[in-house]
């Protein structure tokens, strides 16, 4: 069964050698990893249709100083009038013109409201100000936490190649040590702590 197990991870390793060795490393710059990491930062595009979404605002603001016109048409239909006297004896069917239409424009222009729409433009500008600066303030902690994020893998992979290099100075330490022992130079003790140290340091 332990064979058979073996033989399909072979094939299955030999026919898709890209599911288990296709891992590319690639370096980056930490601007790199910080300009990829804006690129793709959901929160930040939403920030970035705010301020759309503020200048749409603006503008529509800026549209109550334009003068606005209406038009209106509206068609109609008359039939005959009928007159009757008051005893209800006589009655007499006058003709009416029968189809008619009116038709209208009207123009509006706001001329005073207490300065409420120069304040509603002045809002509507603060409000893409703000959104703006919102943008930019997410930017800025994005960056900062790549650096973060940057600067400590920098730190782990330092700390890697020193523990490698102290690793092969606590081998070359025992092999002094047991060449010592052998000759009678240091007890069993001191090969012990040698081994000890290269354990703690894997």
């Amino acid at each position: 069964m332990v064979k058979n197990i073996k033989t399909a991870l072979s094939v299955l390793i030999g026919l898709f050698p890209a599911l288990f060795f296709s891992q590319e490393i690639k370096q980056m710059t930490v601007n790199e990893v910080a300009q990829l990491a804006i690129q793709n930062h959901q929160q930040l595009k939403v920030s970035a249709q705010n301020i759309d979404i503020a200048k749409q605002q603006k503008d529509i603001t800026k549209l109550q100083k334009l003068p606005t016109i209406t038009a209106s048409t509206s068609q109609f239909y008359l039939g005959n009038v009928i007159a009757i006297d008051k005893d209800f004896s006589n009655s007499t069917t006058i003709p009416m013109p029968h189809y008619g239409s009116s038709y209208g424009v009207q123009a509006t222009q706001l001329i005073f409201k207490g300065g409420l729409v120069n304040k509603s433009i002045e809002l509507a500008g603060l409000r893409e100000q703000l959104s703006e600066l919102d943008f930019e303030n997410r930017k800025q902690d994005i960056k900062f936490l790549v650096i973060s994020n940057y600067l400590d893998i920098y730190k782990i992979l330092n700390q890697e190649v020193v523990i490698q290099n102290n690793k092969k100075l606590a081998q070359e330490r025992l092999k002094n040590i047991q060449k010592f022992y052998q000759q009678g130079m240091v007890t069993r003790n001191e090969v012990i702590r040698g081994e000890l140290a290269i354990k703690n340091l894997d």
